[in-house]
């Protein structure tokens, strides 16, 4: 534990486990400077993650995007075939994700588009 000088002109601190003055670092101005030594094990950058809430937002953003660009393209490309509407949801959604790669949901719902399988607000009649 370090004792702090009595001149504050000074600014230095004695560290008595080293029994030599230290001056505070003169970079992190206004934060509390203490002399003793942290024994933590690194972070591992397969630990940072996001919280189990934001990868629940996230998640339902994303579902929320793919079932507005779903709805737009069964109300304005009712009589396209499969390829243009795969080509519009795909138009759709790769601007509002990183490094967006298409699967096979995207095939999925513009065979489903193509098909009339949608009502005309987009509904399947199926939710609840």
């Amino acid at each position: 534990m370090g004792l702090l000088s009595l001149d504050p002109s000074q600014a230095t601190c004695i560290d008595s486990s080293k029994g030599r003055p230290e001056t505070p670092p003169a970079d992190l101005p206004g934060r509390p400077w203490t002399s003793h030594q942290r024994k933590e094990q690194p972070v591992e950058l397969n630990d940072v993650k996001w919280n189990e809430q934001a990868r629940e937002k996230i998640l339902l953003d994303a579902d929320r995007a793919l079932q507005e660009a779903v709805r737009e393209a069964s109300s304005s490309l009712a009589d396209a075939d499969k390829d243009e509407v795969y080509k519009f949801l795909f138009e759709q959604l790769k601007d509002q994700f990183v490094d967006f790669q298409p699967g096979p949901d995207l095939t999925r719902y513009a065979e489903a588009v193509a098909n009339g399988d949608f009502g005309s607000n987009g509904s399947t009649g199926t939710e609840s």
